[in-house]
């Protein structure tokens, strides 16, 4: 499920490797109308960055509302600014999962934010450079 239309991409790339349904973009950005069938689906939202979670969670509750069973939720920059916690904490989403590309102090306590780690990433993006290797590699197959 891609709330933004940035996203969408991503998310077919996900849905193809894990043989999910994708191919749409369920959730119209402006009024969090749903555009496909979601019914008694499990939903995997993408966005690149959260920064409040205002569009994220109004999007999860569009999604629910429209007859998933449950969402699930990845950010690549979680930012997690004003509301942000309280929205995600009170939001239908039942786990997010954000890189530590930016600090993630805020998460800490929150049950369902799961923070990893890009560390062995830019780590081995590091290692090609050095040894003359293709960064671009890492990435085949996925």
């Amino acid at each position: 499920v891609s709330g933004i239309g940035g996203c969408f991409e991503k998310g077919l790339e996900v849905a193809s490797v894990v043989g999910a349904i994708g191919g749409f973009n369920p959730v119209s950005d402006a009024a969090g109308i749903v555009i496909g069938d979601v019914v008694g689906a499990t939903a995997i939202m993408f966005d690149d960055e959260t920064d409040t979670g205002g569009s994220l969670t109004s999007a999860a509750e569009a999604v629910i509302l429209a007859g998933a069973k449950e969402v699930y939720a990845c950010s690549t920059h979680g930012i997690f600014s004003g509301k942000a916690n309280d929205r995600i904490s009170s939001s239908s989403i039942l786990e997010m999962i954000v890189t530590d590309t930016v600090p993630q102090a805020e998460t800490t306590g929150l049950e369902k934010v799961s923070v990893i780690t890009i560390a062995p990433l830019l780590g081995e993006a590091i290692n090609r450079i050095y040894s003359g290797q293709s960064v671009g590699a890492m990435f085949d197959g996925f």
